[in-house]
């Protein structure tokens, strides 16, 4: 656990952070503070951990862990590189990834948690594939 920061323990379970995890927020404080000054960093960061606090422990406990990280992660790589309708793209790489899975996993009869976590990869590759590519202008030399 070289990268990960404790935080206390809670009957004998030690807590812990990832340090990418902290840096994530001390980029949201930061941004929030240059926008909007020390009040709108604090109510930044509190919605941020609140929200991923309950976002997180709530949909584990209904689907599981590698359907949540895969839902997390999957669809905004897939359109990372996009430049227009961003959020409406992931959403539909997620919308395209459940849908074929689950419809998938009900024509094959097998799990469905693992068959919308390989269409979900699938969805994403496949929209990549398919993005227009952000280009930027060349530097004019003046």
């Amino acid at each position: 656990m070289l990268w990960s920061i404790n935080i206390g323990s809670i009957g004998g379970t030690v807590i812990r952070v990832h340090i990418t995890f902290v840096l994530f927020l001390a980029w949201i404080a930061a941004s929030s503070w240059f926008s909007g000054g020390a009040t709108a960093a604090w109510y930044a960061l509190a919605l941020m951990v609140l929200l991923f606090a309950c976002v997180v422990t709530l949909s584990v406990q209904l689907v599981g862990l590698y359907l949540v990280f895969a839902t997390l992660i999957v669809p905004p790589l897939a359109t990372r590189h996009r430049v227009r309708l961003r959020l409406f793209s992931a959403l539909l790489v997620g919308m395209a990834g459940y849908v074929s899975g689950i419809a998938l996993s009900a024509a094959l009869d097998v799990p469905t948690g693992p068959l919308i976590v390989w269409a979900l990869v699938a969805a994403g590759i496949i929209s990549y594939a398919v993005a227009p590519s952000a280009r930027v202008a060349p530097a004019v030399a003046r």
